[in-house]
């Protein structure tokens, strides 16, 4: 397997070019991720990627698969991908209960000073909210 050093930089250009399977290759070079900054990069690339061609719940799912992979200790990586999801998954019925409980968390965790991004999805998320 090709390291996430060859793969990565090609995803979001070919994505950039609008190669019809760019979005699906990423997910080599997310497998191949070694360190979390990067594979955290490529996660948000590819379910933007993803979101932007209305493919929801792959995207919330690709965010969920690097959140598993994301240490504790790294809290504000971990909240950029959690905003990323939240903001994925208020867009899939069956995926809004856990946004809503993983955006509570968030709001929990950032008391009274949320990010501007960690505001964005919450209120996404109140927006989306059925019924």
């Amino acid at each position: 397997m090709a390291s996430s050093l060859v793969l990565a930089p090609r995803g979001p250009l070919e994505l950039a070019a609008g190669i019809p399977d760019a979005v699906d290759r990423l997910d080599e070079a997310i497998n191949a991720a070694g360190e979390q900054p990067r594979l955290a990069e490529l996660a948000l690339t590819q379910a933007e990627a993803l979101d932007r061609q209305g493919r929801h719940r792959e995207a919330a799912e690709t965010l969920s698969a690097a959140l598993d992979r994301i240490e504790e200790a790294d809290r504000p990586l971990a909240d950029e991908l959690e905003v990323a999801y939240v903001a994925s998954a208020c867009l899939v019925p069956s995926l809004f209960d856990d946004a809503a409980r993983r955006g509570e968390e968030m709001l929990t965790r950032a008391g009274e000073r949320p990010s501007p991004r960690q505001r964005q999805a919450l209120a996404w998320r109140r927006g989306a909210a059925p019924g």
